[in-house]
């Protein structure tokens, strides 16, 4: 044993350098606590992770390009979305030919002729017998009920959504035109009227020259543009 430590245990050593030598060996045991921040019993408790609050979803958007005021016919598809409601919910229905869906509790509804927020209206009122404030949300996601068709030398051959009403020109512009291969003075557009096939002439090539109005006509669902 040292004679420091064997003087110290027996009390040899002057009582000025032991009471030295305790402050020391107080000192290194205190040393490693001083580093340490004092725990928050709460803190572990507010390291977890606090629960989310429930908020509620924004609603998707509408199929892109589907205006405000766009009405629903057959063969179109929407989604019922009704918050928290999930067996109400529907994330894809068509519209029958009888104009009508079918959702559970409420049954058949007629929404042909409607706007996705007139059939959101719609639902949420008839849901409200069933379900205390039902939060209803509308979305359209596809349109086979106003479509028009190009054929012959257009530009993009093939259906069009007819989204909002549209004339002939406007049609053709959407659809980038005539091909370079088309004279653009022959353009016929085809449909039925009154159950018989009626056919009208519109020069395209004319209406670009400013002289609008000639042949230019409103257009209907079914109707189909042939580019001559």
């Amino acid at each position: 044993m040292p004679e420091s430590l064997r003087k110290f245990e027996t009390g040899e050593m002057p009582r000025v350098w032991r009471a030295a030598a305790v402050a020391a060996l107080s000192l290194c045991v205190a040393w490693p606590a001083w580093g340490q921040r004092p725990v928050d019993p709460g803190a572990k408790e507010g390291a977890k992770q606090a629960p989310k609050s429930e908020s509620k979803a924004e609603p998707a958007p509408d199929r892109p390009g589907v205006p405000a005021e766009f009405r629903l016919g057959a063969g179109d598809t929407i989604r019922v979305d009704v918050w928290k409601e999930p067996d109400v919910s529907a994330a894809q229905v068509a519209i029958r030919p009888d104009c009508r869906i079918t959702l559970p509790l409420i049954k058949d509804v007629e929404v042909c002729g409607m706007t996705a927020a007139q059939v959101q209206a719609t639902l949420t009122e008839r849901l409200a017998k069933f379900i205390s404030a039902p939060d209803v949300t509308v979305v359209v996601l596809g349109i086979q009920s106003r479509k028009i068709y190009f054929v012959g030398n257009a530009r993009r051959p093939g259906p069009m959504p007819l989204l909002q009403p549209m004339t002939l020109a406007q049609a053709l512009a959407e659809q980038g035109g005539p091909s370079e291969i088309s004279s653009m003075k022959n353009v016929i557009l085809q449909r039925e009227e009154n159950g018989k096939a009626a056919q009208y002439k519109f020069n395209y090539k004319n209406y670009l020259k400013g002289e609008k109005g000639i042949g230019d006509m409103v257009l209907l669902p079914g109707d189909i543009i042939n580019v001559k």
